[in-house]
């Protein structure tokens, strides 16, 4: 068996000569196959270095075409990596129509029918988005660079190639302008999303705050409820002999909310026009005080 190495930083798919010449036995030379062979090690070596694990496994999942399966069309799974058996993988289903977790998958499908948006408003105009969101000109300018993913001196280089913000690193691999931006300003995906939804005007929109203030409906059945909890003011009790102590004469009983009755009333002096004080005094909405001479 003839053992061969992938060298540190390849990514193109050359490495695949050392396993085969591409030469049958009439000495034709087989382009096509190691055109296929070629493209398929370079899939092989950038899932195996990725450092995006939905990257990752977004692109094992386009292989598949999972699509072609109307059984799983509108359903959610749990995908687990590293349990079970070799080579260790468990799958969950934890939303389809009717579960009790629908609302969940519609929010996901929302959030995932948002993105698409954002993506399809932002094709070809990557190159101005970054710019305008903080990304260093000198990135963008289409020349080899260190990746701001993992180093180097010029393993990388943004192309824009398909209009998505594409770059490619020899050592970590394509990616697109969320991917980049994420890297370079250090955020998550949803912050990153947001910023490119604000420079395209497209930032969801959020209902107006609700008042603070009561409305008048609101006030009125208030003032009801107090008025009907009011009870009689009778002589000897709490209220009485508040006002006993300030001065204040009860010649007969009057309603009163007691509970509404601050803890402290300050008694204003009378002006001096006036010999006495008004015959009523109103403490709160049901209850009238006589007042004496000062």
């Amino acid at each position: 068996m003839v053992s061969w190495r992938i060298p540190a930083g390849e990514t193109s798919g050359e490495a695949v000569r050392q396993a085969s010449s591409f030469i049958d036995e009439n000495d034709q030379f087989l382009a096509s196959d190691l055109d296929a062979d070629r493209d398929a090690l370079a899939d092989l070596i950038r899932r195996l270095r990725s450092v995006d694990p939905v990257q990752t496994l977004d692109s094992l999942l386009q292989d598949l075409r999972l699509g072609r399966y109307p059984l799983l069309h509108g359903k959610a799974f749990q995908v687990t990596v590293g349990v079970g058996a070799a080579p260790g993988h468990s799958v969950a289903l934890i939303a389809e129509a009717g579960s009790a977790n629908e609302e969940l998958a519609m929010q996901d499908r929302e959030y995932a029918a948002r993105i698409e948006a954002v993506k399809q408003r932002a094709h070809g105009r990557w190159t101005e988005i970054l710019a305008s969101l903080g990304v260093d000109e000198r990135i963008l300018k289409r020349r080899n660079l260190p990746c701001p993913l993992c180093g180097g001196t010029d393993r990388f280089q943004y192309t824009d190639k398909f209009g998505e913000g594409n770059y490619h690193c020899r050592q970590c691999g394509p990616g697109g302008g969320f991917k980049l931006l994420q890297a370079i300003m250090g955020v998550d995906f949803n912050t990153a999303l947001r910023d490119v939804e604000r420079c395209l005007g497209m930032m969801p929109v959020t209902a107006p705050p609700r008042s603070c203030e009561p409305s008048a409906e609101r006030m009125k059945k208030l003032a009801q409820r107090i008025w009907n909890e009011a009870k009689a003011v009778t002589v000897g009790d709490e209220v009485d002999r508040y006002l006993s102590g300030r001065g204040l004469a009860l010649p007969g009983t009057r309603r009163c909310c007691a509970s509404t009755l601050p803890s402290v009333i300050t008694r204003r002096k009378p002006p001096a026009s006036h010999a006495r004080w008004p015959s009523t005094r109103r403490c709160s909405p049901a209850f009238r005080v006589p007042t004496a001479t000062p």
